[in-house]
């Protein structure tokens, strides 16, 4: 078989294969492996002009934590505690 190719498929083949995968629990496969297929998949000549890479789910936690999760939940802290102040300081009603 040669590798080098990528076997188009017809729109029934694509239902054939989607119909076929769909009941499958997919949340069982570690992603890695998905990505390794994808990226051997690709020409090694034009994956890189594509960008094409797999990164793993840990590579890119040590990024979107500090630039965007971090924030976040300082901001939360923050407004998490005036409103906590707010609630004590709220005059109280009467019954």
């Amino acid at each position: 078989m040669d590798c080098s190719t990528i076997t188009t498929f017809s729109r029934a083949n694509w239902k054939i294969w989607t119909t076929s995968l769909a009941p499958h629990i997919w949340s069982d496969i570690d992603l890695s492996i998905l990505g390794t297929l994808f990226e051997r998949g690709l020409d090694p000549a034009k994956r890189g002009h594509l960008g094409a890479h797999y990164t793993d789910c840990h590579k890119i936690m040590q990024i979107v934590n500090p630039v965007i999760v971090e924030p976040l939940l300082n901001e939360w802290a923050e407004v998490k505690a005036q409103i906590e102040d707010l609630i004590e300081n709220a005059p109280k009603a009467n019954q």
